[in-house]
């Protein structure tokens, strides 16, 4: 008999024919050795004269094993693609000119060193700024100019509790609106005349707003 060299301790198949019988066994390859021979000798003793002889013993391979369904499939690694980030200057780049229907009447925004048509591009700009942060573009939107006239109208855009944006009359009603500016995820923006708050919203890209005192 003879069997393939393997390692100590290492579990085979060993298989034989006799008669009509297939015997196989598996275990540590000394001790499978053993065994077979053992039943091989009491087999030609009882039965007379092995249907095979000590040559036809073969080492079974161990079979292969079966994938499971969780690992049949081939797994793949979904790739991740990287945001790409816009830069300032870049998102700045695709803003629009404010469309000179806004710009009407602008000879009556008076009372400040800016001239009332720079004041409507400024509340044009501040609104393109508020699109890109309501888009997600930019998390925060580029500081507006400073303006040498009081804010009385507040214009926002989006804010927690209002159905729609809204104009605010009053500072107190905008910021109840509002709450805690720095922890608040609103969108908005104060100007000196409901004109200026008006074309900021158009520039944010709103059509439909609300009105309050």
């Amino acid at each position: 008999m003879s069997v393939a060299p393997s390692q100590d301790g290492e579990v085979i198949e060993l298989s034989c024919t006799l008669g009509s019988l297939r015997v196989t066994i598996s275990g540590p390859a000394d001790q499978a050795a053993d065994l077979l021979s053992y039943i091989t000798r009491r087999g030609s003793s009882a039965a007379g004269p092995a249907t095979t002889s000590e040559g036809s013993f073969e080492l079974v391979a161990p079979e292969a094993a079966v994938p499971t369904s969780s690992t049949s499939a081939t797994t793949s690694t979904p790739v991740v693609t990287a945001p790409v980030l816009e830069t300032r200057d870049a998102i700045e780049a695709t803003f629009g000119p404010c469309p000179e229907a806004w710009l009407q009447g602008h000879q009556k925004l008076v009372g400040s060193s800016r001239s009332g048509l720079d004041r409507l591009h400024r509340a044009w700009r501040a609104g393109q700024w508020a699109r890109a942060v309501a888009d997600g573009r930019v998390p925060t939107p580029n500081r507006t100019p400073p303006l040498d006239l009081k804010s009385r109208y507040y214009s926002v855009v989006r804010c927690p509790g209002l159905d729609l944006p809204t104009v605010f009359n009053s500072a107190g009603s905008y910021w109840q609106a509002i709450g805690d500016l720095s922890t608040s995820p609103s969108i908005s923006h104060a100007f000196p005349s409901q004109t200026e708050a008006r074309v900021y919203l158009a520039g944010a890209g709103v059509v439909d707003f609300d009105i309050r005192q």
